[in-house]
């Protein structure tokens, strides 16, 4: 059966969709079998287990204030009226292949390319009272610069797009020096800090508008990765992220 992401910024957009759908709204919806665009029939919910970040707000000058939650996330079975293909419906924030949500994962690249702090201390500080391993946050996240990096696609857009994704000479300007130290995940480094960095700017200018510029941040990052098809890169081809 096949994924079709459908625009929700986070979960409580995305709940006021599935509550309409159960409520006989039918959501306009193109089949990857019959490429039809239609209104989809309901057929029934399933759940996924996600990480996403709870509703703390970014406060006192400290950006390791928000926490990972574990929680599960509604996901929709329709089908097409034509040709009667079955889809599960995703929210835009779920990110194939990872179980982390797209904010939690640039939440923690932000995080972690912004302070000294490890993997291991971003685990504890962030995962609160969610048992999580740090090699599910590195995954995810250098994943994520994989993407940016190595996609075709992706790296099409990036001219499209300048506002989210600046060119290398900007990014240098901004940032410190790489944490990595093999070439590969510096080129990995490079591309999470691409579509960081004009969140970084924002922060350094005014603190106050961190929650409003990562919020838009998501919301645009987001509507990329539906509108052009793109998928999280596989961090190791012989495993799955996590």
């Amino acid at each position: 059966m096949t994924s079709i992401s459908y625009s929700a910024a986070d979960s409580n957009r995305w709940f006021t969709i599935v509550i309409s759908v159960l409520s006989g709204l039918k959501l306009i919806l193109e089949c990857p079998f019959c490429a039809i665009k239609e209104a989809f029939e309901f057929l029934d919910v399933k759940t996924r287990k996600t990480y996403d970040l709870n509703d703390s707000k970014f406060e006192n000058d400290d950006l390791k204030t928000m926490r990972i939650k574990s929680s599960e996330v509604l996901i929709l079975v329709m089908r097409c009226p034509k040709c009667g293909y079955h889809v599960y419906v995703f929210p835009s924030f779920i990110i194939k292949g990872t179980t982390l949500t797209l904010r939690t994962i640039l939440y923690i690249a932000m995080v972690y390319e912004s302070t000294d702090i490890t993997w291991r201390d971003l685990a504890k500080i962030l995962g609160g009272d969610v048992a999580i391993a740090h090699s599910v946050l590195y995954i995810a996240v250098h994943a994520l610069g994989k993407t940016v990096e190595n996609d075709q696609e992706m790296q099409r857009l990036m001219s499209l797009y300048p506002e989210i994704f600046p060119q290398k000479e900007e990014v240098e300007e901004v940032w410190p020096p790489e944490k990595s130290v093999k070439e590969n995940t510096k080129k990995r480094e490079l591309g999470v800090r691409r579509v960081l960095t004009g969140l970084i700017r924002g922060f350094r200018r005014e603190k106050s508008f961190f929650d409003t510029l990562f919020n838009k941040l998501q919301e645009k990052l987001a509507g990329i990765f539906t509108d052009f098809g793109i998928t999280l890169a596989t961090l190791y081809p012989l495993a799955q992220n996590a």
